[in-house]
């Protein structure tokens, strides 16, 4: 699960559901095959133009990327264990480790959307952050998020249009009561 580390019992991962994500990649190569099976034929009759080399380029390079490994791995965006949550970085280098004492109320609400409307029905999760991690969460288009207040508090959303958000709330605060002292310094 790329860089995840490994979860410590009880644990939850939000991720995109493997059939839509193998059915989404098995289009994209479908697509990108029979686009250079196409040109082939193209090619073989002599009337390669431009555009044709240009859409075979970007074919191939389709191909290439979705034939590595790590594009087929679940696409993991937030998980939760006894330690604390995990809060994938918006350039997917990584993930945000939040220790349970820096969690503060969940509740299930409508997302704040990118032009100020509705967006999804999603979890809102209070947490405190210092400055540097909420700058670089502001990057993550999904995790629209409420201002920091001085003491680092703010909010994200995490939100999935697969799953139910009242599912994701329960199974974080049944994590969280799992919580010990010894489980956020290990």
């Amino acid at each position: 699960m790329s860089n995840l580390p490994e979860l410590q019992s009880p644990s939850y991962i939000l991720s995109t559901p493997l059939g839509i994500q193998r059915f989404a990649l098995g289009l994209f190569l479908a697509a990108a095959g029979g686009t250079i099976l196409w040109l082939a034929g193209v090619y073989l009759h002599g009337e390669m133009g431009t555009p044709h080399w240009i859409a075979g380029g970007i074919a191939i390079l389709l191909v290439l990327v979705l034939a590595q490994p790590r594009a087929w791995r679940p696409w993991v965006s937030f998980a939760a264990d006894r330690r604390g949550l995990y809060i994938r970085w918006p350039d997917y280098s990584g993930f945000l480790f939040v220790p349970w004492e820096d969690v503060g109320e969940t509740e299930v609400g409508w997302t704040t959307g990118m032009t100020g409307g509705h967006g999804i029905l999603g979890v809102r999760i209070r947490l405190c952050l210092d400055e540097a991690d909420w700058k670089r969460l502001t990057g993550m288009r999904s995790l629209l998020f409420m201002q920091p207040d001085e003491q680092g508090w703010g909010r994200i959303n995490i939100g999935n249009s697969t799953r139910d958000p009242c599912r994701i709330q329960v199974r974080i605060e049944e994590i969280r009561a799992h919580a010990t002292p010894e489980a956020i310094t290990d």
